[in-house]
């Protein structure tokens, strides 16, 4: 067993999208094309607002957002329903675009003019246009501690969990206890190990898996949670949990608001 610990997280930086308005200045090098508005109506610039845990916006079209974290150069979230208005032609394929950037863990840089997102075969460039006004603390889901709660493990590194099992009773689950995890996933036998946790990291690490089936996500869970991976709730239950080795999402089990 790895001995866990802070040591190894000063990497585990604050993302430079965090508390910023950005206006969408092109999508793979291209100039947005956006829906036509009216005078009672009018529609607002493509944008998309980063509070300190959450993001939301558009991208000519549809309402997109959900959790996020970025580690590094990389930027993990945890998309949210979503508008369902239909989008076709130039609209719609760059709506499709920023989806698939958001869902593929981008890289985030610095340019001249401000941010620029590359991912999943796209790319998108953002400039900051005002400051972000939505408060964005920790939810009750998070709380003060993990211990006692059980999560439903929905994907690791942006692979599903398998099908059907998932609304099984007995779903693939990462439980907490004081200073313990177990986690069950796709091998026979749950792997366990130890946590702390801080204000916004998991410090901790899992043994080694219990099977070595080629394509299980036991070891990519693992080298998550051994890669001291920042915590981030939403307000149902959402659990997104994102470090150096890459990123999980999960929802947490009970269906009553932790107090």
């Amino acid at each position: 067993m790895v001995a866990c610990g802070p040591a190894g997280a000063t990497d585990l930086v604050s993302s430079q999208l965090a508390g910023a308005v950005w206006r969408i200045a092109e999508i793979d090098g291209k100039p947005l094309v956006t829906l036509p508005g009216s005078a009672e109506e009018p529609r607002a610039e493509p944008r998309f607002t980063f509070a300190w845990r959450s993001y939301g916006g558009n991208a000519g079209c549809n309402t997109l957002g959900g959790l996020y974290a970025q580690v590094g150069d990389r930027l993990y979230t945890m998309p949210g329903p979503q508008t369902a208005m239909g989008c076709f032609g130039p609209i719609g394929a760059q709506e499709a675009a920023a989806n698939a950037i958001f869902l593929a863990s981008p890289s985030v840089a610095r340019t001249a003019k401000g941010i620029r997102l590359n991912g999943g075969g796209h790319s998108m460039a953002l400039e900051r246009i005002g400051a972000a006004t939505i408060a964005d603390p920790p939810t009750a889901w998070q709380g003060v501690a993990l211990a006692g709660q059980s999560f439903v493990v929905h994907a690791v590194n942006g692979v599903p969990t398998a099908g059907k099992r998932l609304w099984s009773n007995n779903p693939p689950r990462l439980r907490f206890s004081p200073g313990a995890m177990t986690l069950t996933l796709d091998c026979p036998q749950p792997a366990k190990g130890v946590f702390l946790q801080g204000t916004e990291h998991l410090f901790g690490a899992l043994l080694t898996p219990t099977c070595k089936t080629p394509g299980t996500r036991d070891a990519a869970m693992s080298k998550v949670l051994g890669s001291d991976p920042r915590i981030v709730s939403g307000p149902n239950g959402e659990l997104l949990l994102a470090g150096r080795a890459g990123w999980a999402i999960l929802w947490n089990e009970r269906r009553d608001r932790p107090k």
